[in-house]
């Protein structure tokens, strides 16, 4: 059974370390350029100073810092997509429920496996029309 994926989790978790988030949320494809560019970058700041000129390490700190702020975002809305996914919609409704809930919180209709309502129920007709109107 799936269960819901908090954006602001998976956003702190790849705030902590770039890639955490994705993978938090099941998807490891998005995860590894994260976790590489990390390690890249932060591998080049701390590198010998002596070596590298002092720019390049600058460079390499902006680059890890934009590195991980693109992951906290992109694990905010990996979580946002995660959850679309595994949310079941109310065919009379249209309101969203956690999977397996046993009827929509909206309008009570009791759910089966597929989000659908049982084929006893009847449909929802149009919404009554103010008085006064047509």
């Amino acid at each position: 059974m799936a269960t819901d994926k908090s954006p602001g989790i998976a956003a702190f978790l790849s705030f902590l370390l770039p890639g955490l988030g994705e993978l938090y949320c099941r998807m490891p494809l998005r995860a590894i350029p994260f976790l590489l560019g990390e390690l890249y970058f932060t591998s080049l700041f701390f590198s010998d100073f002596s070596a590298v000129p002092l720019r390049f390490n600058t460079l390499a700190l902006f680059a890890s810092i934009m590195v991980s702020v693109t992951s906290v975002i992109d694990a905010y809305f990996c979580a946002k997509q995660y959850n679309a996914r595994h949310l079941l919609v109310c065919p009379r409704c249209g309101g969203k429920n956690q999977k397996g809930a046993p009827q929509c919180l909206l309008c009570w209709a009791p759910l089966s496996a597929r989000g659908a309502p049982p084929a006893y129920l009847p449909a929802r007709g149009p919404p009554p029309s103010p008085p006064g109107r047509p």
